[in-house]
């Protein structure tokens, strides 16, 4: 997809994942997610895993080559899979909660490094989030070139926006000067989706890898709010819900940094960090200093809604 500088998008070519074999996968096998490209040229993509029926189905980052073909798995501590259709007794379940695997992943910089964060807690961290409590899931720092894990961080999630609603972060993205941000996003019913941005800082949380089960004593990632689509000029209208909010900004789950423009000194410093992040086309910040970023929405196969490309401007930290 290339994005001018207008925020203008347009498709202009396609990858098909596969097997390493070159044949097809079974497409019940994979919930994709999140998608990023290392320096390399090669992709990293997340499932969500989960549970069919009797069978449990790990979370997974997959790394195909630029063509598409499968080159390796890897894969989460083992506390993520989930085996709550093995178990008789549920406070023995662990894993992610069905559906709320890691939505977000991303990149750093350099290509070292990559991250996870799942939508929402593992079943064994405590309930999902309500209208009164938020919950808590975690980030997982792994290794590239290892593809293991070196740490994990517990990251607050908020609580839900209205009773049956539901909120949980749904990607991860890097910006130019290295700062990590995360996408919080839910749906409220007949009112449509909201969606805030967060910057996320790792100095001084609880270093919580090969922790099973958390013990709530945890000292969580430091966020920061760097964008609220309630508080944004995206719609002067309110929603057919009647209750005010600006315009549905649709089921928001990617989210990326714009590249620096060829030949800045930006781009230099951060050699392939362009491609490392999977940032698109256009400027890496605008005029008054800001970071353009782009945000993308899944229509979940449905008529009734859209898939949507957001421009919006963040200051940097």
């Amino acid at each position: 997809m290339n994005i001018d500088n207008s925020g203008q998008a347009q498709v202009i070519g396609r990858v098909v994942f596969t097997n390493p074999d070159g044949s097809a996968y079974d497409p019940k096998e994979f919930d994709a997610e999140e998608i990023r490209q290392l320096p390399n040229g090669h992709l990293l993509w997340t499932t969500e895993g989960g549970s069919q029926g009797a069978e449990n189905r790990s979370p997974l980052v997959i790394e195909s080559d630029k063509t598409g073909r499968e080159i390796r798995r890897i894969h989460p501590p083992q506390y993520h899979v989930p085996n709550y259709e093995d178990v008789p007794d549920t406070k023995e379940a662990k894993g992610i909660s069905p559906n709320k695997g890691p939505e977000g992943m991303t990149i750093s910089p350099d290509g070292k490094t990559f991250y996870t964060i799942n939508e929402n807690s593992l079943v064994q961290d405590g309930p999902s989030n309500t209208p009164q409590s938020g919950s808590k899931t975690r980030l997982t720092v792994y290794d590239t070139a290892t593809g293991k894990p070196s740490a994990e961080y517990v990251v607050d999630v908020d609580p839900t926006y209205a009773p049956k609603a539901d909120r949980g972060y749904a990607s991860l993205a890097t910006s130019p000067d290295g700062n990590l941000y995360a996408l919080q996003r839910g749906y409220i019913p007949k009112q449509g989706n909201r969606a805030e941005i967060y910057r996320l800082d790792v100095n001084g949380a609880t270093n919580v890898l090969g922790r099973e089960r958390l013990t709530g004593t945890e000292v969580a990632v430091k966020r920061e709010k760097a964008f609220d689509f309630v508080d944004s000029k995206l719609g002067n209208s309110a929603h057919p819900g009647g209750r005010g909010v600006p315009e549905s900004p649709e089921n928001v789950e990617g989210m990326t940094f714009a590249a620096p423009p060829a030949g800045t000194s930006a781009t230099n410093s951060l050699s392939a960090g362009s491609r490392s992040n999977g940032r698109g086309t256009g400027v890496s910040k605008t005029p008054v200093g800001n970071n353009r970023v782009y945000l993308i929405s899944d229509n979940n196969f449905s008529d009734s809604q859209r898939t949507v490309v957001h421009s919006l401007d963040i200051a940097p930290r």
